[in-house]
């Protein structure tokens, strides 16, 4: 039944369980939102909110607002989730960015960590496949590319970019062969 007004729903303690079985090509859940809006305004399809208490309570962390689970084990009938969250510009008006992170009012301690618990392989942290003008963009425009295969590339947003090793030694090895440095101008050695 198609709703009159706006919904509430107070589900108190009480949980909600959601369960299908695909025997074939299946998509169980699926939303839309049509903006038609006459002017510029904000839509936020699914909010998720960690929302204000103003009693006193032992327990003082939320530990996810979003939990995502594979639960299916490695033996019998084992089936590999491809992708825990994937997002897809599947149509020309585009993305501007498929993930923010900001910190509107309160403070962000990591913006993404990577927790590998020795319960299984993390073999990679951050993976780039497919074409980039450039994999990583820094607070000031500088850039870090590998646009060309065996070649990684720190670009400066204003001419110049310095190198900078703040460790109390620093060594700059290649294992395989020799170590080239390469100017286009003079070779400045600094002491």
């Amino acid at each position: 039944t198609a709703p009159t007004a706006n919904l509430i729903l107070n589900h108190s303690a009480f949980t909600t369980d959601f369960s299908w079985t695909a025997t074939g090509a299946l998509n169980p859940w699926t939303m839309n939102l049509i903006n038609n809006a006459g002017a510029a305004t904000t839509q936020n399809f699914v909010t998720i909110n960690n929302a204000a208490n103003a009693a006193a309570s032992t327990d003082v962390l939320t530990e996810n607002l979003l939990l995502i689970q594979q639960l299916d084990t490695a033996t019998g009938d084992s089936k590999v989730v491809d992708n825990a969250l994937k997002i897809d510009s599947a149509a020309a008006a585009g993305i501007t960015d498929a993930i923010e992170i900001t910190n509107s009012a309160g403070s962000i301690t990591n913006g993404i960590n990577l927790v590998d618990t020795a319960g299984g392989t993390f073999t990679t942290g951050v993976n780039f496949s497919g074409t980039f003008t450039n994999e990583l963009s820094l607070r000031n425009a500088e850039t870090i590319s590998n646009a060309t295969d065996g070649t990684i590339a720190l670009g400066a947003d204003s001419g110049a970019v310095t190198l900078s090793l703040s460790g109390t030694a620093a060594t700059l090895t290649n294992t395989a062969s020799n170590l080239t440095i390469d100017s286009a101008a003079n070779l400045v050695l600094a002491v």
